[in-house]
């Protein structure tokens, strides 16, 4: 949505997301009552049938969407994927979801990754998207990122050949 501001399906995926957690009914209100969902994030408009605490994740998503959307073209992709994660909890909401280490790990990662994609400069959120979809197409074998720190008191399983030259205390 931050790439495309007019797609709207993004947008919808974007606020029935963790991120913003709007249920299938504000959902239903906010499209009935705007007709479109841009429209509904630059109004400060609240539909009749929304609920109290789905009015307080309206307000939300209004607040952090318009601040994404002012900071897009002066900020990179890691820094603008962090001001979300930070200002929606977005991490804190993973927690509580199965294999939720497992997922804000994995979301360490992908804000790294974003970090890096940064430095080559010029590129935008689009080829970022492209090059996370190349590497799904391609299946690339990526190492699962790392849930527990590399010292850390674990027991750890795998191959021999990845084990090769490692020395263990």
């Amino acid at each position: 949505y931050l790439d495309d501001d007019t797609d709207e399906t993004a947008l919808v995926g974007v606020l029935r997301s963790p991120l913003f957690g709007w249920n299938d009914d504000t959902i239903m209100q906010m499209g009935r009552h705007f007709g479109e969902f841009s429209p509904a994030l630059l109004s400060d408009e609240m539909p009749a049938g929304v609920t109290k605490d789905q009015a307080s994740a309206v307000k939300s998503a209004r607040r952090v969407l318009r601040e994404l959307l002012g900071r897009r073209l002066s900020s990179g992709i890691g820094p603008l994927l962090r001001f979300a994660v930070e200002q929606t909890a977005y991490d804190a909401a993973l927690m509580t979801e199965f294999l939720g280490e497992r997922k804000v790990a994995n979301l360490r990662k992908l804000l790294d990754m974003a970090d890096d994609f940064d430095q080559v400069g010029f590129l935008g959120m689009s080829e970022f998207a492209d090059r996370l979809l190349e590497s799904i197409s391609e299946e690339a074998k990526e190492e699962l990122a790392a849930t527990h720190p590399e010292s850390g008191n674990v027991v750890r399983l795998m191959t021999v050949h990845q084990s090769k030259g490692l020395e263990f205390p």
